[in-house]
């Protein structure tokens, strides 16, 4: 990361350090609405973001946008922290600034589940422990859609789409969408490029629709539609990863 020299158009290298005093001064006079006294607050933890943003390296997310988001989540520290508290700024200021980045990086993710599918989900998987418990044997699927009140459809559906998404997410994602970020880095970012968007529409888009007409418009039929997308992706970088094509193009 660039946190030595510049990132985001900001030499790191001048940024300010306030002493615990003006820092109470500052809070104080920022609190009562001065807004210059919130703009020097704000210049004078730019370290503390730096620091957090050192926890996320290596996630092949830009440092630049890591800041910014850093930056919002200082800001809402200054304007939420209650200077009557015994209790220092930065113990207050750093769990806010992680907070904001690991949203962006939740809201921002390749990888994502409908919220809707998370809790169907959720509460299948705990209607499933609480009648095993019960029971002691092995729920049937209309049993655990009338405790949760679903349909037995939409609860089969929903174990499916995660399971398949689990094991598909541990095997396939990482290879489909972090090996090509390795191979856009050496130079041969027109291959990687071309892959995903011939993929995108065979899989994504020409096989999803006909599954759907198949189908009849099944979650399902959409979900294997990426899941193909995914397979199709890690074979493609992996083969040629190995053959060493990549080492043949020039970064500069």
């Amino acid at each position: 990361m660039r946190s030595r020299v510049e990132i985001s158009g900001i030499n790191t290298a001048r940024l300010p350090v306030l002493k615990n005093d003006e820092m109470t001064v500052l809070l104080r006079r920022a609190k009562a609405g001065d807004t210059s006294a919130r703009e020097k607050l704000i210049c004078g933890n730019l370290r503390l973001v730096l620091s957090v943003l050192q926890r996320f390296a290596g996630r092949g997310e830009s440092p630049d946008d890591l800041f910014q988001v850093g930056c919002i989540g200082l800001m809402k520290a200054i304007d939420n922290f209650d200077v009557n508290q015994p209790v220092r700024f930065s113990t207050y200021g750093v769990p806010m600034i992680v907070g904001e980045i690991r949203r962006y990086l939740r809201d921002n993710s390749s990888l994502r589940v409908s919220r809707s599918l998370r809790d169907t989900a959720y509460r299948v998987m705990q209607a499933r422990e609480a009648l095993m418990s019960e029971n002691q044997r092995e729920p049937t699927v209309e049993e655990i859609a009338a405790s949760i009140g679903v349909t037995p459809e939409a609860a089969a559906m929903t174990l499916q789409v995660m399971r398949w998404f689990n094991i598909f997410s541990l095997f396939s994602w990482p290879s489909s969408f972090t090996l090509p970020n390795i191979l856009r880095a050496a130079g041969d970012a027109s291959f990687t490029m071309s892959v995903s968007i011939v993929s995108m529409w065979i899989f994504r888009v020409g096989f999803c629709y006909l599954m759907v007409l198949c189908f009849h418009g099944q979650l399902l039929s959409i979900w294997m539609g990426m899941f193909l997308d995914w397979v199709f992706r890690s074979l493609c970088f992996a083969v040629r990863f190995v053959r060493g094509k990549w080492l043949e193009q020039h970064v500069i």
